[in-house]
Formats: structure tokens, sequence, C-alpha cells
């Protein structure tokens, strides 16, 4: 899913609005919502912590943690409500990260991967079980993500649904389920409406996803905020779904920029491997829920 980020801040740069709709003077709290992209399924970050060279350092890291190494100079908070777990309560999932979110005042909202099990689940909104063909069910799902995002107060970014069926071929396990993937008809139409949702709110600013891994498929150079990476740098971890730690770097990247056209942030390390030295050094966790 996140492979479709990196090549969308160019993009994102391209179509950004000379004066940002909600620039601000200063960004004091970034709120995380989503799922397990968000959540860092998987990404561990290495090094040598302050206690002596001869102690290694591994931690988990999150969206919010790559987000807080990108973002410099007057950093603003960053608190982590993402859960790895979405996948089984979308519903539930999604209205206790939107409210725990908002309950902390914050100025901007980060749910780039936070519509994704609305579009991709197993269930509709009355529980039932649904097959792929099911375009209203899989609509009236995602309408309901999209009601839950209309109750904040405040700048919000937020990406449409890559297609990721691949990761139902993987071997020897698959971590989608080709029931819960959309047909290309159903994905298509749940983009348009989410697309439709994003355009008619000034406050909303959208990362398109979808369109960004199509041109990563068609071979569009890998590179975004001046820096160009290896072709062969793996951006996804085996299951074709969950980014690798570049991955997470990558999607923090995507976001600032974004943050930067919408909000007027601007003091953004764009350099991959800064960020990635920052991340090996001492763990600093994301703000408290």
């Amino acid at each position: 899913m996140i492979q479709a980020l990196l090549y969308a801040v160019l993009t994102l740069t391209d179509a950004a609005p000379q004066d940002p709709p909600h620039a601000t003077v200063g960004v004091e709290h970034i709120a995380v919502v989503g799922a397990s992209a968000s959540a860092g399924w998987g990404v561990v970050s290495g090094g040598v912590s302050a206690a002596g060279e001869h102690t290694p350092l591994r931690r988990h890291i999150c969206f919010a943690n790559v987000l807080d190494a990108v973002l410099r100079g007057d950093t603003p908070r960053v608190s982590d409500h993402s859960s790895a777990m979405f996948f089984r309560t979308p519903l539930e999932t999604g209205r206790h990260q939107v409210a725990q979110a908002a309950d902390h005042d914050p100025c901007v909202v980060v749910g780039i991967d936070f519509l994704f099990w609305f579009g991709y689940g197993s269930t509709d909104a009355n529980g039932r079980p649904f097959h792929a063909d099911e375009l209203e069910a899989r609509l009236q799902m995602v309408e309901v993500g999209l009601k839950q995002l209309d109750t904040l107060n405040c700048p919000v970014l937020v990406g449409d649904l890559p297609d990721v069926s691949a990761a139902v071929t993987v071997r020897p396990i698959a971590l989608l389920h080709a029931s819960q993937v959309p047909t290309p008809r159903a994905l298509q139409a749940i983009n348009l409406r989410i697309h439709e949702w994003a355009k008619a709110r000034p406050h909303v600013s959208l990362i398109p996803l979808a369109a960004t891994m199509e041109s990563i498929k068609q071979g569009q150079p890998r590179a975004w905020n001046g820096h160009t990476w290896p072709a062969s740098l793996r951006l996804l971890q085996f299951d074709q779904l969950h980014p690798t730690r570049e991955g997470l770097i990558a999607l923090g990247e995507l976001t600032a920029g974004t943050l930067a056209a919408c909000c007027g942030i601007t003091d953004i390390e764009a350099d991959p491997a800064e960020v990635s030295r920052a991340l090996s050094q001492e763990p600093t966790e994301p703000a408290s829920p």
C-alpha cells in the first residue's frame, strides 16, 4: 500500500496552491490516526543507545516517530492514535481514534491510511460479510469513515485507496484475503467518492495514492523533495502491503510536503538518510494520546 506514496510528492508539489488555504503561524499538535501502516507494523529501528557503544538499540517505529524526525526546527507535538488492529473492527476503531484525537485539540489530523479498511474490509456497515463485487455495500462502508472524519474541525490529510490486490498472491502466507479486495469497478467508485468528498471540503488535503501506485507500476522514478532513491530499494515488506522502514520514511516525506502546502509548515528534513539517522538515535516516544 505504501509503495504508492513515493511518487506522490512530485504530484502534490506540482498541484500545490500558491497560497495555502490553511496556512498557520505555528502548528503545535499533529494527531495521527490510521491503520497498520501508520502504526508501523513490523518496522524497527536499529542503532546504539547513549548508554554505550555496546548497548544495541532496537525499537518499534511508527509513523508518528518518522513524522517527528522529518519536521525540523520548532517541531510540533505528534501524537499517535493509530492501530495495527484497525482491520478487526474498523467502525469502532475509526470512531474511537477520531474522538481520541479530537479530545486533544489537534491543529492537524493525519489519516493517510485511515479509510483503507472501510473500503477493503470483510464486513459491511451492518456487520454482514460481503463479497468483492458488492459495490453499494462497500460505498456505504466508506461513507461511514468519511462521516467520522467530518467530525473533525481542523485541517485533515487523508489518502484514497490504492490497488494492493497483489498482496493476495503472496506465498506462503498472504495477509490480505481475496474476499477483502474490491473489484476494479468498486475501487474506482470508492475513490471517486473520496475525491468528491475531499474537493467539497477546503480543510481536507487528499493524498492520491491510487494514481501514484499506477505511476510506480509504470516505472516512474522514485523521487521526492529533490532526492531520488534507487529503483531496487525495498519500500514494501514481504507481504506487499506494509511499508519497510524506508517506505515509512517515504510516507513521512510525503506527508511533510502536504503539510507545507496546506498548513504552511516549511522546516522539513528532506534527506531520507538524515531522517534514518535520527530514527537510529535514542528513543523519543510519540506523545501519548
